[in-house]
C-alpha cells in the first residue's frame, strides 16, 4: 500500500495543477466510457458526436449515471496522486455526474474547483 505525504495533500500549486490534469483524463475516459455505454443502451449507431461527449445530446439522469459510471474512478486507488483516493474518486464522481446531468462541457478552471473543494487541495 502507497503512503500518503505527511498531512495527506501536497498543498502547492504545482500539486494541484499535476492533479487536475491527471483528473482531466481520468474524467475524459471516464465520459467516453459513459459514452459507449450510452450507444449501447440508446443503440445510437450514428451518433451526433464523440463518445465523451454524447451526453451532451442525451437526457441523463441520477440513475442513469449510476450504471454509465461503474467503476469509472478505478485509476484513482491504482496510483500515488498525494491525496486521499476516496476522496478524489467523489470528487471526480460528482464533477462528472454534475457535467452529465447538467448537459454541461468539462473545463480545468471547473474542475479545479471541484478538486480544491472536495479534496482539500489548496494553492500556495
Amino acid at each position: 500500500m502507497r503512503e500518503l505525504p505527511a498531512g495527506g495533500i501536497r498543498p502547492d500549486s504545482a500539486h494541484l495543477a499535476g492533479l487536475t490534469f491527471a483528473a482531466e483524463q481520468m474524467v475524459d475516459r471516464a465520459l467516453q466510457r459513459a459514452g459507449n455505454r450510452i450507444k449501447t443502451k440508446y443503440g445510437l449507431r450514428d451518433a451526433p458526436a464523440k463518445a465523451n461527449r454524447l451526453y451532451l445530446h442525451v437526457d441523463i439522469t441520477a440513475a442513469d449515471c449510476d450504471d454509465l459510471l461503474v467503476d469509472a474512478w478505478d485509476t484513482c486507488h491504482d496510483f500515488d496522486y498525494g491525496v486521499d483516493p476516496e476522496k478524489l474518486a467523489r470528487a471526480l464522481d460528482f464533477y462528472a455526474r454534475a457535467l452529465m446531468i447538467g448537459r454541461r462541457e468539462p473545463s480545468r478552471p471547473s474542475l479545479e474547483t471541484a478538486l480544491k473543494v472536495m479534496v482539500g487541495t489548496k494553492a500556495a
